[in-house]
């Protein structure tokens, strides 16, 4: 049986739990009436692994390879492999007694893991690594920032700008073809405009009263819109 563990890196930036065990014969598998049970302590200068595997016996049996939660279980004949990848936060090992320990109990009762690896081994091995992934991810925290945020910015600054536009329109802005008129831009919520006055032609963009081209948005003091009454039978006034 050979065993192997450590941490790997991922993605550029992901600390990945790895424990690889290779040629375990089906017979070394404890049989526990409902499942085959694989327990193995390895013990070595870089720390301390142990190890807790349990397989029902229909998989077993079967002998089909399958991938169950992080482990990756392979048959060939009467040998077993397994292979087991877990992404790990470098915030979750825990570092006590002079060992930086990796734990996992997987829901399902399948495995149970407790890696512990000595200090020194961990910083010379894997401390650069993990500093590598602490600037990355503190890079893209920097370079991607919450799109909703975003939106919400650039709908604030397009709403600044159009009450910026809206307050810098006042009913003294003459135009060049009103000058002498009395003739302005009206505000874009004003009722009292062009488009609206009783007198303009639409058709021919001309101010019946004043004899003068306007446009929809222009205004003037003598703005006329007679409201229009309904009679019974159909009939309406001012005609």
């Amino acid at each position: 049986m050979k065993v192997k563990a450590g941490l790997t890196i991922t993605n550029g930036y992901q600390l990945t739990h790895t424990v690889i065990v290779n040629n375990i014969h089906l017979t070394e598998l404890k049989d526990k009436t409902r499942y085959y049970e694989l327990h193995l302590r390895r013990k070595g200068k870089s720390g301390m692994l142990d190890l807790t595997v349990n397989l029902k016996k229909e998989l077993v049996m079967s002998k089909q390879s399958k991938k169950i939660e992080f482990l990756q279980i392979a048959f060939d004949k009467e040998v077993m492999n397994l292979t087991f990848n877990r992404p790990v936060s470098y915030k979750k090992i825990e570092k006590k007694d002079g060992f930086h320990t990796i734990s996992f109990v997987s829901p399902s009762n399948l495995l149970e893991i407790n890696h512990a690896i000595t200090d020194a081994h961990f910083i010379e091995k894997y401390w650069f690594h993990i500093e590598s992934i602490k600037k990355e991810k503190k890079k893209r925290r920097k370079n991607n920032k919450d799109p909703n945020i975003n939106n919400l910015l650039n709908k604030t600054n397009i709403f600044k700008k159009n009450l910026e536009g809206r307050s810098n329109t006042t009913k003294h802005e003459t135009l060049e073809v009103g000058r002498g008129k009395g003739i302005w831009i009206a505000r874009d919520t004003s009722f009292r405009r062009c488009d609206h006055c009783h007198f303009y032609n639409r058709k021919q963009l001309l101010c019946g009263l004043l004899s003068r081209k306007v446009q929809p948005n222009n205004a003037c003091s003598r703005f006329y819109a007679p409201k229009i009454k309904l009679h019974y039978g159909g009939g309406f006034s001012p005609r």
